[in-house]
């Protein structure tokens, strides 16, 4: 500083003291003044000078904490985030138990939170709750953290402090009712992804997302996920549930042999430990280890779901309560979906669940629920009466669930040394006999199909370009059987036909010239249009059809579903077929979608089955906001039996008492408890499927069928929900020798995959089988299983196409069919159209299709049918491909149709595969009657055994591959079809089939 310069300041400040002004040093600010100060800054988002004030409190000032509180508040709204956390753990070292403590650690932890550094949150979090446990806000966080990480059962603790706290909103206590379903945060989880990546808890999420969603790669990351934190319970019990579908048993022991101590005592690791045991048919050790599941958590739907399934097919007699409860816990579930859905503007799915938890001895939570219900809807007088009711037991000590409303097994009922004793045997299994990897795969070739001879058929619904939006009836299609109608041994098509309808009428219009249409295959190269009509004829708007021969003469005939009457094309054996509706006596003018063709009393005559839609007033004419409408508007139709008289004519009866009507779009026919008394599985549209499990007749009863789906697991998916099911494809997906369905649905519901891992049992293995996220954007119609490259493995053709046009909202109208390759057993991957061919890349209205080998070459085709557009014929013409054999079957002690008979097909390595003979064939179809059996590079077979429905037994003693044989019941031997495979055998070779 210049010397004149020095000289003026001291001079201003000997001018100032002369004036008598103090120094500030004298009088100094207090700490609770700059606290105001600073509150003040805030207020006026001045956070800099926030900050600068606070840090003139001094640390030993009773104020400072409260400062700290500030300055982190202020440096958060200026989004300096890491400042705000320093400020907050600052203030939580000054007093860590005060309120201004537990403010400043919550504080920190929502900042943790949202910048996605959940495992820092959580701690904090615990932290506050290990001091004030009631906090209410705190206990809401933890119970989210832990959801979306998978510990759905840790996070029941926090929901029901929410719950006795009696300000729990409907969503809170949705989420404690059924703490099982997952919580779906796309947007939270894609913003942890970008942030905090390597946070442990956010992989955890990230993982357990993969796998609600179904994702391909759900393995891959739980797989890292458990390697990094093996102590996660939840996702070492989620790869488990993966490796049960997915693995051999000597994969599922590895995982086994490295899980935690700490295992014992997971819910979710003893449901897995239950999974693999039903695989293997170990019914005593998956009732164990689903038991020591639902003692661990009594809110495990899954389990207890499982659970009743296995004590019922072991005849246990603690099945039925078993059974009751977990009814009670998937109707919970289901009402709660409503709820969410109106959010919570339902009365009654809001009144449903409060007395479904009242059963379930939940009282604290129906109360809960009492007390949300009063202030949703004030006038109601139930919620007072719950609460009335139970108002005075409501104390500290009253559990979560009353002990005296759980099912008892009773310590008697329950082996403690079965799961072990199970382990031993697989050990010794592994030990004798395992290579430790997935199975052995063969080549699997190139895949891929092309669209071949043309069909000059297009699928009329009858839609008016003038109306918008699209009645019921326009939105279903039609359908396909194939039938060797004339008996040259190559595969004929039929397709139905729908028909003029009016706008507004309540039934069809026709003019005569639509009609179904049969389509002749001469030789496997070209096809040809057949006349089957009259001018009065085929008045009916066509659905589905079935192919079978009802009189046993040999010559297929065909069955038409019809919205209004069906009808009966008899086969006369010389080319053409004629109606005899009327005089065969069917009447019925439902809607009828699907039906089958097939003997179900077991008096060696098919009788026919329709599975009907939906009934009620204007369903035939009604418009639903200019969109098309939803079948819950209607009601559903009852199923009818058609039984066969053995003359010609057919009556309606009876087949079964408290079979409630369904909304039923597809069917299969198969052999579930007996060959004999073939069952039905029936889906149905946004209500439960139906097992109807047929077994012999009651007393004077003709047909005795009691519907089984919910406790086999076909009724609903894994979730307990009911899907908007359509087609159903059928095969034995995972080689263990028993029947498994896949269910095609609407858009944003997964299509789902039922495996029957014991006979049986069926579970929904959808999200392991990497089916689940590949169909959510689709509305799935027909679909079936085929081996398209013969590999022994089961692939997958699934047709699309929206009910109504949704481009002017974004949404699509028509869509591209999917192939899925199984690559190992159980696990599929989706092949798109550059690799499998161009129909995978066309957008259409997919709905009926049917397998069949048209050109015998031994490669499965398909024929789709599609609204409004040419039907498809699609040629497999992969390169390649594997081995295979084939087989035709012909009973003559049972009906000639041979509907229920199990074909096994035994190489000489060992490898063996079973399957039925299937009548139905899932979504308005009826496949080629024949069964391939793809070998892979397998080209030794020990046997071929048939197991025909009258009990009797057939076996072909070292059959040659890639040949086509016919079994005839009661024959010793069987003889070789002339097929493109065998033409160039000696004629010696060649014998005629009968």
């Amino acid at each position: 500083m210049p010397p004149q310069l020095k000289v003026a300041f001291f001079f201003i400040l000997w001018l100032v003291s002369l004036m008598g002004c103090s120094n500030p040093k004298e009088h100094p600010v207090t700490a609770g003044q700059t606290l105001g100060l600073a509150k003040d800054a805030l207020a006026a988002s001045n956070f800099t000078k926030v900050e600068q004030l606070v840090a003139d409190i001094p640390r030993t000032a009773a104020e400072w904490q409260q400062g700290m509180l500030l300055a982190g508040e202020a440096a958060t709204k200026s989004g300096n985030t890491d400042a705000a956390i320093k400020h907050y753990l600052a203030a939580i070292d000054k007093e860590e138990s005060s309120s201004d403590g537990l403010l400043a650690r919550f504080s920190a932890a929502e900042i943790y939170f949202d910048r996605c550094q959940l495992t820092e949150a959580e701690h904090l979090y615990r932290k506050v709750l290990s001091i004030q446990p009631g906090n209410g806000l705190t206990n809401e966080r933890m119970a989210f953290l832990l959801a979306i990480t998978g510990r759905r059962w840790q996070s029941l603790e926090h929901y029901f402090v929410l719950v006795k706290s009696g300000d729990a909103d409907y969503r809170e206590l949705s989420l404690a009712a059924d703490v099982g379903r997952s919580i779906e945060q796309p947007e939270f989880l894609q913003k942890c992804a970008r942030l905090a990546p390597n946070d442990k808890y956010v992989q955890l999420a990230l993982a357990f997302e993969a796998f609600n969603d179904g994702k391909p790669e759900s393995r891959v990351y739980m797989e890292s996920v458990v390697q990094r934190f093996p102590e996660e319970m939840p996702a070492q019990a989620v790869l488990g549930e993966i490796l049960v579908d997915n693995s051999d048993d000597a994969t599922l022991l590895k995982w086994h042999k490295s899980l935690p101590a700490a295992a014992d005592d997971s819910p979710d690791v003893w449901f897995v430990r239950g999974l693999w045991s039903r695989r293997q048919h170990d019914l005593k050790a998956a009732r164990e280890c689903f038991w020591q599941s639902v003692m661990r958590t009594p809110f495990h739907r899954r389990a207890y779901y499982l659970l009743g399934q296995t004590l019922e097919a072991m005849q246990d007699p603690n099945a039925e309560p078993v059974i009751d409860y977990s009814s009670r816990l998937v109707l919970l579930s289901q009402n709660i979906d409503q709820v969410l859905t109106s959010e919570g503007r339902d009365l009654d799915s809001v009144r449903t669940t409060t007395f479904l938890l009242e059963q379930l001895g939940r009282i604290w939570e129906a109360c809960a629920w009492a007390v949300a219900a009063n202030r949703l809807f004030p006038d109601e007088s139930w919620p007072g009466e719950i609460l009335h009711k139970y108002g005075k037991t409501l104390q500290g000590d009253l559990p979560r669930v009353t002990k005296q409303s759980l099912p008892s097994l009773g310590s008697e009922t329950v082996s403690s040394v079965e799961f072990s004793s199970f382990l031993s045997r697989i050990d010794s299994q592994v030990s004798r006999n395992s290579s430790g990897e997935d199975g052995a795969r063969s080549s699997p070739g190139r895949i891929q199909f092309q669209d071949s001879i043309p069909f000059h058929f297009a699928y009329f619904n009858a839609d008016d370009a003038a109306t918008k939006g699209v009645r019921t009836f326009e939105q279903t299609g039609g359908g396909v059987a194939v039938l060797d109608f004339d008996r040259d041994d190559f595969a004929d098509v039929f397709f139905t036909q729908g028909t003029e309808w009016y706008s507004g009428s309540a039934s069809p219009t026709p003019s005569g010239n639509l009609r179904d249409k049969l389509i002749r295959n001469i030789g496997g190269k070209v096809f040809r249009d057949v006349p089957m009509w009259t001018s009065d004829s085929d008045v009916g708007y066509g659905q589905g059809c079935a192919s079978g021969d009802f009189n046993n003469d040999g010559f297929p005939d065909l069955y038409v579903a019809n919205v209004g009457r069906n009808q009966l094309l008899q086969n006369q054996g010389d080319g053409t077929f004629v109606d005899i509706t009327t005089q065969a006596g069917f009447t019925e003018l439902d809607w009828t979608a699907s039906c089958v063709i097939a003997d179900l009393n077991a008096d060696g005559f098919p009788d026919v089955f329709d599975v009907n839609y939906i009934s009620g007033k204007g369903v035939y004419e009604a418009i639903c906001k200019e969109k098309a409408c939803s079948p819950r508007s209607f009601q559903g139709t009852p199923a009818q039996l058609h039984l066969n008289h053995q003359d010609g004519t057919f009556s309606a009866v009876q087949y079964g008492s408290e079979i409630r009507p369904g909304k039923g779009l597809g069917v299969v026919c198969l052999p579930i408890e007996s060959q004999r008394y073939p069952s039905l599985f029936i889906s149905n549209d946004q209500v439960a499927n139906q097992l109807l499990q047929n077994s012999a007749p009651i007393g004077t009863s003709q047909v005795n069928l009691v519907d089984k789906a919910f406790v086999m697991g076909t009724a609903f998916n894994g979730n307990g929900v009911a899907m908007a099911g359509m087609g159903i494809a059928a095969d034995d997906v995972d080689g263990n020798g028993t029947t498994d369905f896949y269910v095609s649905n609407f858009k944003d519901e997964p299509n789902t995959l039922f495996l029957q891992d014991a006979p049986g049992l069926f579970v929904d293995a959808t999200n392991a089988s990497g089916l689940k996220a590949a169909s959510m954007a689709y509305v799935g119609w027909g679909t079936q299983f085929l081996d398209a490259d013969r590999d022994s493995l089961s692939d997958l053709v699934l047709t699309n196409g929206h009910v109504d046009d949704y481009r002017d909202e974004g949404g699509e109208y028509h869509m591209r069919p999917q192939f899925f390759h199984q690559e190992r057993p159980g696990r599929f991957v989706e092949l798109f159209g550059d690799e499998t061919g161009p129909f995978f890349e066309q957008k259409r209205l997919g709905r009926g299709l049917a397998r069949l080998d048209w050109n015998q070459d031994g490669l499965m085709d398909f024929a789709v049918s599609n609204i409004n557009d040419q039907a498809t014929l699609v040629t497999n013409i992969t390169t390649g491909a594997g081995h295979y054999v084939n087989v035709r079957t012909i009973a003559t002690t049972t009906a000639r149709d041979a509907i229920g008979t199990i074909v096994t097909v035994t190489a000489v390595d060992g490898s063996q595969w079973s399957k039925p003979l299937l009548a139905g064939d899932g979504y308005m179809a009826s496949n080629e009657r024949l069964l391939q059996f793809g070998l892979g590079t397998r080209t030794e077979l020990r046997n071929i055994e048939v197991a025909w429905p009258s009990g009797a037994l057939t076996t072909l003693k070292s059959p040659a591959v890639d040949d086509t044989f016919v079994f005839v019941e009661a024959m010793p031997k069987a003889f070789l079809q002339q097929t493109a495979a065998s033409r160039s055998l000696p004629v010696e070779f060649r014998d005629s089939m009968p």
